[in-house]
């Protein structure tokens, strides 16, 4: 399959990682051109995305399985051992991102609530003091999986280096809009938890915690892509945000 896309950051990134993975967990990137933005995949037959199981609990299951198959201990700058390779995102730049809120809002937190807002701001330094930092996927949830004659695999990854939890954020988010009752979404949310925390042998704090975090990045990052005000894209994520804070 060629993928065609303009020579920037996240492609550069996403060529690292695809690179690394070597079609372990992923699909197999054959030939590219970074230049030019071209990547020739793997085609992945029948293609079918996570998405469409029925069951969560399998999905849920599929994904912790895949997931695991790609992290990765991160490789090595050859100009400096102790630091990131430049080809890859930074989960911490991601999260940068955050301390822009206020001045866009003139100091205030503007539609997002202020008690959640600093509630994540007062536990992202513990979730980046987690040691286990990895090369993952960086956007994982149920469209980037697909099911292929070599199993399940992912595709589309960001190639981010950071503490590995974060991983989980996009998955406990999506897929986007499926769910438009509060219950019913704290309902699966729950019991996601309850299966990572079984797969991945993390506290449930810890999955919430990165849950939320991504939710309230997520939802920023919708407002500064947002073209006008007319556009609340934005909102979904923060309802997630709201939901999964309030999940003990």
């Amino acid at each position: 399959m060629l993928k065609i896309g303009v020579s920037n950051r996240e492609l550069t990134s996403e060529l690292a990682a695809l690179n690394f993975f070597d079609g372990v967990g992923a699909c197999r990137l054959l030939e590219s051109d970074e230049a030019r933005g071209f990547l020739l995949l793997e085609r992945l037959s029948p293609g079918s995305m996570l998405s469409e199981l029925q069951d969560d609990d399998e999905r849920t299951h599929i994904a912790a399985e895949v997931m695991q198959k790609l992290w990765r201990e991160p490789p090595a700058d050859e100009h400096s051992p102790s630091s990131i390779p430049s080809s890859f995102i930074r989960l911490s730049d991601w999260f940068d991102g955050l301390k822009k809120i206020r001045p866009h809002f003139g100091g205030e937190t503007g539609p997002f609530p202020k008690e959640l807002l600093e509630r994540v701001e007062s536990f992202l330094p513990e979730l980046f003091a987690d040691t286990n930092v990895k090369l993952m996927h960086g956007d994982f949830h149920h469209f980037n999986v697909l099911l292929s004659d070599r199993g399940w695999l992912a595709i589309d990854p960001k190639g981010v280096i950071g503490p590995v939890g974060y991983e989980v954020g996009p998955l406990m988010t999506n897929p986007w809009s499926s769910i438009s009752d509060a219950r019913q979404f704290k309902l699966q949310t729950e019991r996601r938890v309850s299966i990572l925390t079984e797969r991945l042998g993390w506290g449930r704090e810890k999955i919430i915690n990165w849950a939320t975090a991504h939710a309230v990045l997520s939802s920023w990052w919708s407002m500064e892509d947002a073209e006008s005000e007319a556009d609340t894209s934005w909102q979904y994520a923060m309802w997630c945000a709201q939901i999964l804070s309030e999940i003990k």
